[in-house]
């Protein structure tokens, strides 16, 4: 059995394009698995839009994921933080814009005072062995 370790240069590629604060990695790589830490959304100026803000945080988990060696079709479960139940019909929308069926497994949680929205992800390097799916997951991933 070959033994695995940590990728300590992959997760320095995440934080370095995506960083999260304080002393957490943006990603844990072991093996094929992912680990990535809430990357939050970024809201525009002036902008109460939690449709924008979801985007942002799906593109930078996206740019983390790819910064590390994998990418959004290898996620396996997300978990959201959004600030109320009503934003949810929205994260379904957006999710649907960056994820094709079947989509990851979901843990939806309540953003802490007004905090940003932010997602987590864990991913499995390898996870879509349909590569004709894996090829249209990352058009779609490359046209958002």
């Amino acid at each position: 059995m070959m033994e695995q370790t940590r990728d300590w240069n992959a997760s320095a590629d995440a934080q370095a394009v995506v960083p999260v604060p304080g002393s957490a990695s943006t990603i844990a790589v072991h093996g094929v698995l992912f680990f990535v830490s809430s990357i939050a959304g970024v809201r525009e100026s002036g902008s109460d839009s939690i449709e924008a803000e979801l985007r942002d945080a799906f593109r930078r988990l996206r740019t983390a994921l790819r910064a590390a060696g994998a990418s959004l079709g290898d996620a396996v479960q997300l978990t959201v933080a959004v600030r109320c139940a009503s934003d949810i019909p929205a994260l379904d929308a957006v999710t649907a814009e960056f994820f094709q069926k079947p989509y990851p497994a979901r843990v939806v949680t309540g953003a802490p005072n007004d905090a940003p929205i932010s997602v987590s992800a864990i991913a499995v390097r390898g996870a879509d062995p349909d590569p004709r799916t894996r090829a249209a997951r990352d058009v779609k991933e490359t046209l958002i």
